[in-house]
């Protein structure tokens, strides 16, 4: 006895970026806080606890300009394609 299978290969399509509120969030809170801490030690002359949080809140900080970057570049384009799809 045999089973038959239908299998349905799924479509391939290019995936949009979308910006994932959750780390877009944890990156800013982390950032806030590492930059608050970061101040506080330069403020009380600490530099074991300044300049790590100082690295930290900057590499937070960066991450989070690149997500907006990558938003806002994907949206154009996804825009300069639409809008080459309707000129046809």
């Amino acid at each position: 006895m045999s089973y038959k299978v239908n299998h349905y290969a799924a479509k391939t399509t290019k995936p949009a970026y979308m910006l994932n509120i959750e780390m877009f969030a944890l990156e800013a809170i982390f950032g806030v806080i590492t930059t608050i801490f970061s101040i506080g030690g330069f403020k009380a002359q600490v530099p074991q606890l300044a300049f790590p949080c100082a690295i930290v809140a900057l590499v937070c900080w960066g991450l989070i300009a690149h997500s907006i970057y990558l938003l806002i570049v994907d949206r154009a384009e996804r825009r300069r394609g639409s809008d080459d799809g309707k000129s046809s």
